[in-house]
């Protein structure tokens, strides 16, 4: 295949909210065609959703506190898409999920092209892509690994 994203991933990002905003951006990947977002809103509470274009939106509807950490994880793939908190599964979907991103345009981390540019109010420890759908022992092993560096 010609494409980049076109298999099985999971993005896991540390971040914390300081102040609540309108479609705030956590990590973004985007190429003429598809576009992976990890962002929250205040929309419905300060929850964090995932998205991928217009073909699918994964929202966890649960309200995040402001100055505390958090470990949100977006696994996606042949058969499943999946969002994270703190390595608990908020939302699960069983449809096949595949961005077809031939070349890379743009990542923002902080950012998106839509909403609030940068966000305010947010700090971001850490963001990992994995060329593979992890399992829900993978992900919670990551959240255990981050817990005890920076959750306490």
């Amino acid at each position: 295949s010609n494409y980049i994203y076109d298999h099985e991933q999971t993005i896991m990002v540390i971040f914390k909210i300081l102040s609540c905003n309108l479609n705030s951006g956590l990590v973004e990947i985007q190429s003429s065609t598809d576009k992976i977002l990890l962002a929250y809103s205040n929309s419905t509470k300060c929850a964090p959703y995932a998205s991928i274009s217009d073909k699918f939106f994964l929202n966890s509807y649960i309200e995040i506190e402001l100055d505390k950490w958090y470990h949100f994880t977006f696994v996606f793939g042949i058969k499943k898409a999946l969002i994270y908190l703190n390595g608990t599964v908020m939302k699960n979907e069983t449809k096949s999920i595949m961005p077809q991103i031939s070349s890379v345009q743009s990542v923002f981390i902080g950012k998106t092209t839509i909403g609030n540019n940068p966000a305010s109010g947010l700090i971001i420890d850490d963001v990992k892509i994995f060329s593979k759908a992890m399992s829900n022992q993978e992900v919670d092993y990551y959240f255990r690994k981050y817990k005890l560096l920076i959750f306490i």
